[in-house]
């Protein structure tokens, strides 16, 4: 409220105002910055204690002061540091793997700097399928610290973008070490061409049957299949007795050998008869293995013949 001036001299007049008084806060909350053995480079990081630390960065370095900085802070009752890695023009290391022609992924360390020169990369074909599948191992050694070295292994990759395995969607994101990309360079995509599929069995002395001359009134269709779509039918003759059981069986042997005599190429492996051998006359589903998780079904017809 205003003074009652009274008398001469020096009046002081608390005036309200909007301002606050700075309050206090936490001293358990630190940044720090500076080198670290790996890590996210200009990106601030929060732990929580010092085994975060040495998860994220590797640890202790003779070559950084703030590893003991970390510690030491931790060590004196801190619950709460922000860490930011600085490193001056560091890139990431990589390696391209190759088949037998060409670079066909890149590999690259997710942190920048000398770390991911320790990291080792291994390719093998260990699965129930090798033709169509493969898999990785990615192993980080430290060269000063044993508990912080890791190992991660991703089983029946693919390099199929439309198979659920598919390498880069099974790798990326859930790496705590690496990251993959598929190269497939421009030159690369123009060489393969257009698609397209010929029939052995149109062709004569290497030369391919112009079909509109086959044309009559018995030729005039094709089928395809392809991956489940419209079933083959696969007539197999058998003898038989009166009451439609065959005097023996049909075996994956029996319908391997007819459908190459329809110019179908299969192993006897792939002919799926998990009941065992036909041994009746009729109409029969069977499931053909064409690859790993692709299955088409035809149709067996077992004929009687007296």
């Amino acid at each position: 409220m205003p003074s009652n001036l009274t008398y001469p001299g020096v009046y002081i007049e608390e005036i309200p105002s909007g301002v606050r008084t700075i309050v206090g806060v936490s001293t358990s909350v630190t940044a720090f910055a500076g080198s670290a053995k790996r890590g996210p480079v200009n990106k601030a990081t929060r732990v929580l204690n010092y085994s975060d630390y040495e998860r994220c960065f590797g640890g202790l370095s003779s070559d950084s002061e703030m590893s003991y900085a970390v510690r030491q802070f931790f060590l004196n009752g801190g619950s709460e540091a922000w860490i930011v890695r600085l490193a001056y023009n560091a890139g990431a290391a990589s390696k391209p793997l190759a088949n037998a022609s060409a670079d066909v992924l890149l590999v690259t360390a997710l942190d920048e700097g000398y770390s991911g020169n320790n990291i080792e990369v291994r390719v093998d074909y260990h699965n129930d399928n090798p033709a169509s599948y493969f898999n990785l191992t990615f192993n980080y050694t430290s060269a000063d610290n044993s508990s912080d070295n890791k190992s991660e292994t991703f089983t029946n990759l693919s390099m199929n973008s439309k198979s659920s395995r598919y390498v880069e969607t099974v790798i990326n994101d859930v790496s705590q070490l690496v990251k993959v990309e598929r190269i497939a360079s421009a030159g690369m995509i123009a060489a393969l061409g257009k698609g397209q599929s010929l029939s052995g069995a149109l062709t004569s002395a290497g030369v391919l049957f112009d079909v509109s001359t086959k044309i009559d009134s018995t030729h005039d269709q094709f089928q395809v299949s392809v991956n489940g779509s419209a079933a083959v039918t696969v007539q197999i003759t058998q003898k038989a007795g009166v009451d439609g059981r065959l005097f023996g069986s049909v075996t994956n042997y029996d319908i391997v050998e007819a459908l190459q005599k329809q110019g179908v190429e299969i192993e006897r492996r792939q002919v799926r008869m998990p009941q065992g051998p036909l041994k009746q006359v009729g109409d029969f589903p069977i499931e053909i293995e064409l690859y790993t998780d692709v299955v088409s079904t035809i149709t067996v017809s077992v004929l009687g013949e007296a």
